[in-house]
């Protein structure tokens, strides 16, 4: 394998760096492969956030697919793991500050779920599933204007909306599964 070269690099928020190496696999085949890095590596977040009944969900339009989605809040690590006691303690800080943007609530007593990583053959980075606890009673902050609206949605009906297909981002259904295996 030879050494990643950049092709691309967009030093703006999110940093983005596309690289491209030669790879030779096991069987001899040998190919050139992409991939995208954001932010410097550093893993990003979801964030399944609520109360014992209810989980916050937002409503996002998202110029990729041309359509507002029905998602989980999420986001770019933005913490240095080292500037924490552990790599977790930062992954729930950055779902915190997400969650806080996105849907103006605070969260207590969040903890890594799990992790994935987005697409193992172009976006290796990885991603953190966070739960937290929200207070509905609490006053939500202004939001920072990424969503078009914050939606409670009762833990039970999950399921069913997964499986009529009202959830299509990756990330919000890897986050599921997750919630869902730890059922």
């Amino acid at each position: 394998m030879s050494e990643p070269e950049t092709v691309y690099l967009w030093e703006d928020s999110p940093r983005l760096e596309l690289t491209r190496q030669q790879v030779t696999l096991p069987s001899g085949l040998t190919f050139t492969s992409h991939t995208l890095i954001a932010q410097n590596g550093r893993p990003g977040v979801v964030v399944i956030a609520g109360d014992a009944e209810r989980i916050l969900l937002v409503r996002q339009f998202r110029p990729g697919p041309g359509a507002e989605l029905l998602e989980l809040p999420r986001g770019f690590g933005e913490n240095d793991p080292s500037a924490f006691d552990s790599a977790e303690a930062a992954q729930c800080a950055d779902a915190e500050r997400e969650l806080l943007e996105e849907t103006g609530y605070r969260a207590s007593d969040s903890r890594v779920l799990g992790g994935y990583v987005t697409d193992s053959a172009l976006l290796p980075g990885r991603v953190a599933v966070v739960t937290a606890t929200v207070d509905p009673a609490q006053h939500p902050a202004a939001l920072d204007g990424e969503v078009n609206a914050v939606v409670w949605v009762q833990r039970t009906a999950l399921k069913p909306m997964t499986r009529r297909g009202e959830f299509s981002d990756a990330h919000t259904l890897a986050a599921l599964a997750l919630l869902f295996a730890d059922e």
